[in-house]
């Protein structure tokens, strides 16, 4: 029975000193602490919030990324509600390598084609330490 009991605690204490080592890493900086609310790619679109424009009405949008650490085969990809907003310039798809702290910007120019209220959506993807980090952002867009 003690050798048992003395087996238990020494489990016990292995793993408390293993735990203790990798929270302790975490926290000191050599392991990213990524979270399912950590907005690691520090999305926006430009002009925020809302939208509204007229049918037939063109406009320009900027959708940028500065992610929080070096991003791997990032890639971005704006999705318009077609058929109701057109592209009129500018490329819906960026991919590449990103340092932290560096920006990427996409501008469009898109056109309203029908009276519709909808979302115009960026695909955001990257490896980050080994693992696929992926997030979505939206910009409301609607007609007068």
């Amino acid at each position: 029975m003690r050798f048992y009991t003395r087996m238990f605690i020494l489990v016990i204490l292995v793993c408390a000193t293993i735990s203790g080592v990798l929270v302790w890493r975490v926290y000191n900086g050599n392991y990213p602490m990524m979270h399912a609310s950590t907005d690691f790619f520090k999305g926006s679109f430009y002009p925020s919030g809302k939208l509204v424009l007229s049918v037939g009405e063109v406009a320009t949008i900027t959708f940028r990324v500065t992610p929080i650490e070096h991003a791997s085969n990032l890639k971005i990809k704006i999705i318009l509600p077609l058929p109701l907003v057109e592209l009129v310039a500018g490329n819906l798809e960026w991919t590449g390598n990103v340092e932290k702290d560096q920006t990427v910007e996409l501008h469009l120019s898109i056109k309203m084609t029908q009276d519709m209220a909808g979302y115009i959506r960026a695909s955001v993807e990257a490896d980050v330490y080994g693992q696929r980090v992926e997030r979505s952002y939206y910009l409301s867009i609607c007609t007068t």
